[in-house]
């Protein structure tokens, strides 16, 4: 089972999560429209996900073989040294409320397909627990580390191939369309590796602080 099409992910969302990573406050207005969108979602957002099971090859040089393909990445080579297969992914949320008459704002719409995001990569977690045994997770996207830029979703996408199936596709300056979506390499690391880590600019939705003797040992 060297490719997997997840074409259907269910979206049953936790509210009280998805309060939480969307900081709204309980019993305020806007959660009842939330809620509400919340549960159009549920009926009628898509969600899917094509995965790719890959060999890691030789490393050497701050490059790794994936597959036949050679990437360019200190991050990557210094994350993989001592991995044997990874998995490769494209995740996509459809855009079937874009055009909901029963959303009003268009601000909620997109705060409900990100939740929808978030519920999709907990969905992927958890199959690969049950099928492949998978017991501690990591990640690395094109575009969010300081040396594997967005255009490496070019050759990710081949690697994956018929990625069409997820709905997903890229522009021209290789961003993911539609644009709630995600894509990149999930790996076991039991050190708990997060990209945040490695990354200087400031986002409200970061998952751990900078680490700047971290940022200077792999990038020195």
């Amino acid at each position: 089972m060297d490719r997997i099409l997840l074409d259907r992910i269910p979206l049953k969302f936790d509210l009280d999560k998805a309060l939480e990573i969307n900081r709204i406050r309980k019993n305020s207005g806007f959660e009842k429209e939330f809620v509400k969108v919340l549960k159009i979602a549920e009926e009628k957002l898509s969600c899917k996900a094509v995965l790719r099971w890959a060999d890691v090859g030789e490393i050497k040089n701050g490059t790794v073989q994936i597959n036949d393909v050679v990437f360019n990445s200190k991050v990557m080579a210094d994350n993989l040294k001592n991995i044997d297969k990874v998995f490769l992914y494209v995740l996509t949320i459809g855009d079937e409320l874009d055009n909901e008459d029963r959303i009003e704002e268009a601000v909620i719409k997109d705060m409900v397909k990100g939740t929808a995001l978030y519920q999709g990569m907990r969905y992927m977690e958890d199959y690969l627990k049950e099928k492949f045994g998978f017991e501690s997770f990591a990640y690395m996207n094109p575009g969010s580390l300081p040396d594997w830029p967005i255009k490496n979703n070019v050759d990710l996408f081949k690697l994956i191939g018929n990625v069409e199936e997820a709905g997903a596709r890229l522009n021209e300056h290789h961003y993911i369309i539609p644009w709630n979506a995600s894509s990149g390499i999930i790996f076991e690391n039991g050190e708990g590796y997060l990209n945040c880590t490695l990354c200087k600019n400031k986002c409200i939705k970061r998952r751990a602080p900078f680490d700047q003797q971290e940022y200077e040992r792999i990038f020195a």
